[in-house]
């Protein structure tokens, strides 16, 4: 028998924020982590550990099971 999956309601409503915003994200903050709150972005850097803390000193959430961290990488970069 499949255990259930439990999913994050306001982890995947930010996700899908993101997904959708994915263009003007790349313009806006290529090269850097993101962090998505409230259908917005609330950190940003080239380091991730410099946009976990922002997010541990902004909210009372847990970065990666709370709130989404994405890599916005550069479009025209073929690996």
């Amino acid at each position: 028998m499949k255990k259930a999956v439990n999913i994050n309601h306001e982890f995947l409503q930010n996700f899908r924020w993101a997904q959708k915003q994915w263009t003007q994200l790349t313009r806006t903050h290529q090269g850097k982590w993101i962090a998505v709150f409230h259908n917005q972005v609330i950190a940003s850097d080239k380091k991730i550990s410099s946009v976990e803390e922002r997010v541990k000193s902004l909210t009372k959430k847990k970065p990666f099971e709370d709130i989404p961290l994405l890599y916005v990488e550069d479009p025209h970069c073929i690996l």
